[in-house]
């Protein structure tokens, strides 16, 4: 199958059937708590699915697993008129907070939905003991679990759905951008998605947006200032304290661990990014209000070992997310590398 790169082609397309932000929270949690069935089947209209991919680069503290469990979201229970979609959140991000985006898809013909958990944060493990950080050994990691995720999801739709030809379509947030475009990169012509809508990508790591100028003044206005070497600049802060041992320590200092008495919603502010009230508060719901421990321990407990997982919630990145980051963009971005998508 052919693959057609177009920047929010398919989205573009759509119509607008979205919930309505007056009812948005409600129809959601409404829908979570109840353990929403679909009507065809009666099966769980959420599900949670699990693959196991390449151990890659993990810290020493890391359980001596041999591969990695990562997880990803279903919504829906049949096959949509335009076929399935797989989204790819960014940086910090869970399945769950999709489930509305999902009833929106499936109310517009592409279903089932499926959200992929990220490695290090959302449903998946947990790199580093101190669940808070962001962190990942190797961006490439990343790309590597996407492509075990896409081997998964078509063994399910062929298993359960019975597709042959609907088409299976990508899209993504921030990080997800970044990663999906790796890995057609590194699939090229065998790449198994009709089409891509890439929305807000992770091209250049901005790092300058997460710095506080109350507490670091100085350097995020040498960051700024930098213009187009801000990512080069990143690179380098990361890479030396990297090499004087602090690549598992947050890499700013306004990166700390999540505090839910903080998550306040203030309008027009650039850290919030929503301008919905009620869509903050679906996150806060299940980052705040839900107790995920039971489902940690059902999916997570390995005899005595445990994988580092008891709830959604992430806060800042570390000093090696932020070389892996900025060094992975920079060749993700060369002219011999985007040829390959072509």
């Amino acid at each position: 199958m052919k693959f057609f790169f177009s920047v929010l082609s398919v989205l573009l397309a759509m119509p607008a059937q979205a919930l309505l932000e007056d009812v948005s929270l409600e129809v959601v949690v409404e829908a979570f708590e109840s353990q929403q069935k679909c009507e065809t089947n009666g099966e769980n209209f959420w599900q949670l699915k699990k693959v196991e991919t390449p151990l890659g680069v993990v810290p020493a503290s890391y359980p001596p697993f041999r591969s990695y469990n990562l997880r990803f979201s279903q919504y829906g229970c049949e096959l949509g008129e335009k076929g399935a979609i797989v989204i790819a959140p960014g940086r910090g991000e869970s399945s769950i907070e999709y489930y509305e985006t999902a009833i929106d898809y499936i109310a517009m013909g592409y279903s089932p939905v499926f959200v992929i958990d990220h490695r290090g944060q959302g449903f998946s493990p947990r790199l580093l003991p101190n669940q808070d950080m962001g962190h990942i050994g190797d961006f490439q990691d990343y790309v590597n679990d996407l492509a075990a995720a896409t081997d998964m999801i078509e063994q399910i739709l062929e298993a359960d759905f019975g597709r042959y030809d609907e088409p299976l379509f990508y899209t993504s947030n921030s990080m997800g951008g970044a990663i999906g475009i790796g890995y057609f990169q590194m699939v090229g012509q065998n790449n198994p998605y009709h089409s891509a809508a890439i929305l807000g990508s992770m091209i250049y790591v901005n790092y300058a947006s997460f710095i506080d100028a109350s507490k670091e003044p100085l350097l995020k206005s040498a960051l700024i200032n930098a213009g187009n070497q801000m990512e080069y600049l990143t690179h380098t802060i990361a890479r030396r304290r990297c090499n004087k041992g602090l690549c598992e320590e947050y890499s700013s200092k306004s990166f700390v661990d999540y505090d839910p008495n903080k998550l306040q919603f203030k309008p027009d502010t650039e850290i919030i990014m929503t301008h919905s009230e009620a869509r903050f508060n679906m996150k806060k719901y299940f980052w705040n209000k839900v107790d995920w421990s039971g489902l940690a321990a059902a999916e997570y407990q390995r005899g005595v070992l445990s994988e580092n997982w008891s709830t959604v919630q992430i806060g800042g990145a570390t000093n090696q997310f932020a070389r892996e980051s900025s060094g992975y963009n920079e060749i993700m971005r060369s002219p011999t590398e985007l040829k390959k998508m072509a």
